[in-house]
């Protein structure tokens, strides 16, 4: 449901906040960046397992039509705020890791 909100909302980027680092490796690792080709690698893998296929099944979705998606630990604080920020501690998702960095929103 939030990536097909975020889909159509245009939005500039989806954050989830979860009770995990981000999206783990087969070593447990927390994969800081990751894009869509990798992404279905891992999920053809079996990698990706639990709940953590909704979340970054949402996210591919979102990519779309956002440059950006993020899987976060709510847990932490001020995760979000750097997140937005463009420091994310978690899993951040593009389309394709050769493109653009993101670049942080502009401050008020």
């Amino acid at each position: 449901m939030a990536g097909e909100l975020a889909h159509a909302l245009r939005a500039e980027q989806l954050v989830f906040l979860t009770d995990v680092a981000g999206v783990m490796d087969s070593g447990g690792r927390v994969i800081r960046r990751l894009d869509r080709r990798r992404a279905n690698i891992l999920f053809n893998s079996g990698v990706i397992q639990g709940g953590m296929i909704p979340k970054l099944s949402a996210c591919l979705r979102a990519l779309e039509r956002s440059p950006v998606s993020n899987i976060i630990d709510g847990r932490q604080p001020n995760a979000l705020l750097e997140c937005v920020r463009g420091n994310s501690t978690g899993t951040t998702i593009v389309g394709d890791l050769g493109g653009a960095r993101r670049q942080a929103p502009p401050g008020p």
